[in-house]
């Protein structure tokens, strides 16, 4: 069970004539139960929730519930999934990304291993289904996933093909591409296909090789994605990560490309002191990012975190202009007893 209060004041420090708007309250309720030894000795888990929040205005329709049944297995595995957010549900702490919607989800898996196989570890085939709807059950977006083949190695290695049915339809304009120049209009509907293939290497290799192709349809026009990834181990302790997400969408209202390059370099001194570093780019904006992140362990649950954060604009006339910087730090303590 949760529950949640917050009174707002706005305007009461300039003006303490003004009254203070109305206490917004949360209450929710989880139900969750699971077992081991469905069937014998098969896993299966009943997971449900309900919360609602204060509708000042009295009009219903502020709640948010749902309910979801998993068969998690490994030769077999399976969900069913729907939850509902209702128009006026608003909650006093946090925030929702959308409301007025159904949301429908399922997949099922099948994934045999190969009998004393000295190369290949599993093959795996799966199919998934999701879909919103408005209140009114008028379908908003679905998306039929086909895992048409995935094969994993006993080295780690794996390899996959999916397949993708998608529907869009446009409750309002959908911005894209350099400085939102290209507008795809509301009230528009979009039905395409799209297929990925992805491929990698186990990270325990000194060095590793992975990523993803995807490509077919968007909306009204094409886009592809390519997306390459490299590990580097030069030694215990030491991670090197390199990756660049390139697409190009092409539609008749405009075609563009976006290319977002990072970097990540972790190393661990000791098994108690590590630092990583964050390093991103991309083209559109012109950002280049920057994060180190320096961790202590004091004592098992008695951390010691320094954070700094440092982000440039790229000038296309040459050099980099700082925009912001930040250090934080974090102690964790932790008290047994």
């Amino acid at each position: 069970m949760i529950y949640t209060r917050r009174s707002t004041r706005e305007g009461q420090v300039t003006d303490p004539t003004l009254v203070a708007g109305p206490a917004l309250q949360t209450t929710g309720f989880d139900l969750n139960l699971s077992t081991r030894r469905f069937m014998g000795d098969k896993n299966l888990s009943f997971n449900s929730h309900y919360v609602t929040t204060t509708n000042p205005d009295d009009t219903g329709k502020n709640g948010r519930y749902g309910a979801s049944l998993t068969y998690f297995n490994d030769l077999w595995a399976g969900r069913l999934g729907m939850t509902e957010t209702q128009e006026n549900f608003d909650p006093a702490l946090g925030f929702v990304n959308r409301t007025g919607i159904k949301q429908y989800d399922s997949f099922v898996r099948f994934a045999p291993r190969p009998e004393n196989h000295p190369v290949i570890r599993q093959f795996e085939w799966n199919v998934g289904y999701r879909q919103i709807s408005d209140s009114r059950n008028v379908m908003l977006s679905q998306r039929i996933n086909f895992g048409v083949f995935q094969m994993n190695f006993h080295s780690g290695d794996r390899i996959g093909i999916d397949l993708t049915r998608e529907f869009e339809r446009l409750e309002e304009d959908f911005e894209m591409g350099p400085n939102d120049t290209v507008v795809l209009a509301a009230g528009n509907q979009y039905r395409y296909n799209r297929y990925e293939i992805e491929w990698g290497m186990s990270g325990q290799r000194p060095i590793a090789l992975g990523g993803e192709f995807r490509g077919g349809n968007y909306f009204s026009g094409t886009r592809r994605d390519f997306q390459p990834r490299l590990s580097i181990r030069p030694r215990n302790g030491l991670v090197i990560s390199l990756s660049n997400e390139w697409t190009r969408i092409e539609l008749p209202e405009g075609s563009f490309s976006v290319s977002v390059f990072e970097a990540n370099v972790g190393a661990q001194f000791s098994p108690w002191i590590s630092i990583a570093n964050s390093i991103q780019y991309d083209n559109e904006s012109r950002n280049l990012g920057w994060q180190a992140r320096f961790r202590w362990i004091l004592n098992p649950g008695n951390d010691l975190y320094l954070v700094y954060n440092h982000n440039w604009l790229s000038d296309p006339a040459g050099g980099l202009t700082t925009l912001d910087r930040q250090l934080a730090s974090k102690l964790v303590y932790t008290h047994r007893f």
